[in-house]
């Protein structure tokens, strides 16, 4: 099992400490889709806060393992994430994030309303 795995492994138990060792302390987890660059406390604090509000069960639909990079994309309540990780000696050294919210935009090609 890979850093990712074990990463979110930790998150759907809430083991925060688990989270945390798995990046390298100057880790910085990038969200495009909100524009924010988290350390490793700062992404533990934002995890930890959304799983007290309630609706955080986390589940992995897939992953992807490609020598140093894991692809992810996971559901966590009614969010859904694609995460590309980057490993460095067993360790997530960097990653990028896409979140979509549970009320997010309609699919490319949905029908619209009217």
């Amino acid at each position: 099992m890979n850093a990712v795995e074990r990463l979110w492994r930790a998150l759907a138990h809430r083991d925060w400490n688990a989270v945390r060792d798995q990046f390298h302390p100057s880790a910085v987890v990038e969200r495009p889709s909100s524009g924010t660059r988290l350390g490793v406390d700062d992404l533990v604090a934002d995890h930890r806060e959304h799983a007290a509000r309630g609706d955080f069960e986390v589940r992995v639909l897939r992953t992807l393992n490609a020598g140093t990079t894991v692809v992810v994309e996971a559901r966590v309540g009614g969010a859904r994430c694609a995460g590309l990780y980057d490993l460095r000696d067993a360790r997530i050294a960097g990653a990028v994030e896409y979140w979509v919210p549970p009320a997010g935009p309609p699919a490319p090609g949905s029908p619209t309303p009217g």
